[in-house]
């Protein structure tokens, strides 16, 4: 059977069924002396149950007409594929943020490409990454290294920074970068949690160096 077919009959069944259960219920409702208690909790439960099963079949259905060929046909879903080829390393939030999708519709898309395994994800301490499941991105540290650095300009200039001057304190980071103090102990953080950098206190004071870890 065709699979445009199939979608309909399912859509049909979903649409009696549900009327059936509406129609049972304002039977119970306006007619409450027809049912005991127990029968009207059996009944609901029946009746419950069968919206979920036949729900879950249609659901089903939907799914079955996607595939590998007709994937990206969706408009949404092409445009999340077409971001992460054009920016390896995108995170989620950034998706949500350059897409104007909700969290629920980026997620939801980003399940049926990664089933089709055209995606990939690379979770970090402080990212959620995608990438191109193509052979273009490998997990080796350098590359990661390197995404995660230069995600953001401040912070590979705060690295670089720290490189040439190891042992800096946060103020003279933030008097080389004329960033405002917050920006500046975003990036930090995020190069510390990333092991980028390491910081070695004396009282107050804060003195930033690097870790060893080269950006190809």
């Amino acid at each position: 059977m065709h699979k445009k077919s199939k979608l309909a009959i399912w859509v049909f069944l979903f649409l009696i069924t549900i009327g059936i259960a509406i129609s049972v219920s304002w039977l119970i409702y306006n007619y409450p002396d027809i049912f005991d208690p127990f029968h009207k909790k059996l009944l609901y439960g029946v009746l419950v149950g069968v919206v979920l099963l036949v729900l879950v079949s249609f659901v089903g259905s939907l799914s079955s007409t996607v595939t590998y060929d007709n994937v990206l046909a969706n408009y949404n879903r092409a445009r999340i594929y077409h971001l992460i080829k054009q920016k390896p390393g995108v995170h989620f939030s950034e998706i949500v943020k350059n897409l104007e999708l909700s969290r629920g519709q980026t997620q939801w898309h980003l399940s049926w490409l990664e089933r089709f395994e055209m995606i990939k994800r690379k979770r970090t301490k402080q990212y959620l990454m995608f990438y191109l499941n193509d052979g273009s991105f490998s997990d080796e540290s350098s590359e990661l290294t390197h995404i995660i650095v230069l995600k953001s300009e401040t912070r590979n200039q705060i690295l670089s920074i720290i490189r040439e001057e190891p042992g800096i304190t946060q103020l003279r980071i933030k008097k080389k970068v004329q960033k405002s103090q917050s920006t500046v102990t975003y990036h930090l953080v995020i190069l510390e949690q990333e092991d980028f950098i390491t910081i070695q206190r004396k009282g107050r004071r804060k003195y930033y160096f690097p870790i060893n870890k080269a950006v190809s």
